[in-house]
């Protein structure tokens, strides 16, 4: 959320070097909305930045899913699978989503606090960028993913961020190479990591998420486009 992520820049890895992080005016710095969250993490960073004489250690996590997430960005596409119906998706496979498993972010906070020699900044992502295709077929290849074109979305008033969770209509590639060369890295695979947020879950009794379609306007689209 950082980073100044545009149309130019979407086909680019982002590393920590090659992508300036976002200014922020003093009306952003004083706003509590999550329209200027980017903003103010950035503003954040340098404040840090300020005190040369601090030992600091500045992690940028991708999506971060898995136990305990209250956004439901990650657990709704589970919802949708679980349910063993139709659903809708963007049909948007050039697009790459980041992702950072909860697990192994709070293994990196913990290595960050004892790490002798180290930098400043790191992208601390967990997994190479998936399509959010293939992120649901790593779920369940039998999913019922009816499948409608971003454009189509886009003109029935459907933007990126709205009903459909992480589709951004902007691929998200971020490099964790520096983050890999300087701790000790063994992620969790990813689809362990699935097994184990299912699990969770599942031992809450699948509550309804609080991002998603609107009911109604997904069987609209269901019956116009899932023929």
């Amino acid at each position: 959320s950082a980073y100044q992520w545009n149309e130019e820049t979407q086909n680019r890895v982002i590393t920590e070097d090659n992508l300036a992080t976002l200014p922020c005016t003093d009306a952003q710095k004083t706003d509590t909305s999550t329209v200027t969250y980017g903003e103010r993490k950035a503003e954040c960073e340098r404040i840090l930045l300020k005190y040369e004489w601090l030992d600091k250690i500045i992690l940028r996590p991708c999506i971060v899913y898995g136990k305990y997430d209250h956004t439901d960005r990650f657990y709704y596409w589970l919802y949708k699978i679980n349910q063993q119906q139709p659903f809708v998706m963007p049909k948007c496979e050039h697009e790459r989503i980041t992702l950072t498993y909860i697990t192994d972010l709070v293994n990196i906070i913990v290595q960050s606090l004892e790490i002798k020699k180290h930098s400043v900044f790191y992208n601390t992502s967990t997994h190479e960028p998936f399509s959010l295709k293939e992120i649901l077929l790593l779920i369940d290849t039998q999913m019922q993913a009816v499948e409608i074109n971003v454009t189509t979305l886009i003109e029935n008033g459907i933007t990126p961020g709205m009903y459909a969770p992480l589709w951004f209509n902007v691929s998200l590639k971020v490099s964790n190479e520096k983050l890999k060369s300087d701790f000790d890295m063994e992620c969790i695979p990813f689809e362990q990591s699935i097994k184990e947020t299912k699990a969770y879950f599942e031992k809450l009794n699948w509550p309804i998420p609080k991002v998603g379609f609107d009911v109604q306007l997904e069987q609209e689209l269901l019956l116009e486009y899932g023929k």
